[in-house]
C-alpha cells in the first residue's frame, strides 16, 4: 500500500461491509445500490461507487500501525438501507426536518448554514435579499437568518442590528405570540450570551419562552432548545442547580419529541453529566 503523509495528518482507509442482498433490493424506495467501477475508472484502480445518500453505520475506528511504521486510522462501516429497523426513526426524522420542497436561493442558504459555510450562506441570503420588495413578508425570516449567519461569524453586533429588523417586521405582521417571534427572542438571546451579556440574554431567553407557551404547550420541541440555553448561561454563572434544573427540562422535552438515537440527546446527556 503506497501512502502520502504530510505533515500532523494520519491516512484513512474505509473498510465497507456492504451486501447487495439488503440494499439492492427490487423495492425503489429501499434501494441504495453500488457496484465495482474497475473497468470505468480513470486511473485503473479497484473503485466501487456507492449510490448518492447512501447511509453508513459507523462500526469502529482504530488506528493501525502500517509496514512504514506510519499510523493509519481504520474506519470500519456497513451500507445499510433506508429501512433499517435501527436507523429509520431517526432517518425519517431527519428527513422531514431539513426537507425542502423550494430550491431556490433561500434554501441554497439554509443548505450551506447547516455546511458551516457560512460566507456562501450570507452571499445567497443577501442575493435573496435584492430579489424580495420591501414589504414582503417574508423579508422578517430572511433577516433571521442574516443574523444568524453574522452570529455564527463571532460580528455580534451586526447579528443583533439583523434580528432588530426581523423582529420588527414580524411584530407588525404576525399575532404576538407567533412563533417566530418567539424564535427570534431566541436568535437575539444567543448573541447577547455570546457577547457576554447575561443578563440580556436570560431577559430575551425568557420572552421565548414566555411567548411559546402562549402558542404551543410545554413539550413543544422549541422549548427543549430555550431551556436547554438557558441551563448554559446558568452553567457559565456557576449556578449549577439551576443550571441542573433547566437541562433537565430540556432532556424531558426531548426525549418525548426525539428518537432515541438523536445526537442532540447525547448533548443533553453530556450537558447534564458536566454539570454534575
Amino acid at each position: 500500500m503506497n501512502l502520502c503523509v504530510s505533515g500532523d495528518r494520519i491516512p484513512v482507509i474505509f473498510e465497507i461491509e456492504a451486501d447487495p442482498a439488503i440494499v439492492c433490493s427490487t423495492n425503489d424506495d429501499n434501494r441504495r445500490p453500488f457496484a465495482q467501477i474497475d473497468e470505468l475508472s480513470y486511473y485503473r484502480e479497484a473503485e466501487v461507487l456507492f449510490m448518492l445518500g447512501s447511509i453508513f453505520l459507523l462500526n469502529e475506528i482504530s488506528l493501525e500501525q502500517s509496514s512504514r511504521d506510519v499510523t493509519i486510522s481504520i474506519i470500519r462501516m456497513t451500507l445499510c438501507s433506508d429501512h433499517d429497523s435501527d436507523l429509520k426513526q431517526l432517518h425519517d426524522y431527519m428527513k422531514n426536518e431539513y426537507r425542502s420542497e423550494k430550491t431556490d436561493l433561500f434554501s441554497l442558504g439554509d443548505v450551506m448554514y447547516r455546511m458551516e459555510k457560512f460566507n456562501l450562506s450570507e452571499k445567497y441570503y443577501l442575493r435573496r435579499l435584492k430579489e424580495l420588495p420591501s414589504n414582503n413578508r417574508s423579508l422578517g425570516e430572511l433577516y433571521q437568518r442574516l443574523g444568524m449567519v453574522a452570529n455564527a461569524k463571532g460580528n455580534y453586533d451586526t447579528s443583533l442590528d439583523w434580528y432588530q429588523k426581523s423582529l420588527e417586521i414580524l411584530v407588525s405582521t404576525h399575532p404576538s405570540d407567533h412563533v417566530e417571534i418567539g424564535s427570534t427572542h431566541n436568535s437575539i438571546a444567543n448573541a447577547h450570551r455570546n457577547r457576554g451579556d447575561h443578563v440580556r440574554a436570560l431577559e430575551s431567553y425568557n420572552q421565548a419562552v414566555l411567548l411559546f407557551k402562549q402558542a404551543h404547550d410545554e413539550n413543544n420541541p422549541s422549548m427543549a432548545m430555550f431551556y436547554n440555553n438557558i441551563g448554559m448561561i446558568y452553567d457559565q454563572e456557576k449556578k449549577y442547580f439551576k443550571a441542573l434544573d433547566f437541562n433537565e427540562k430540556s432532556l424531558a422535552i426531548q426525549e418525548k419529541n426525539l428518537p432515541v438515537d438523536h445526537p442532540d440527546l447525547g448533548s443533553s446527556y453530556n450537558n447534564i453529566g458536566g454539570i454534575h
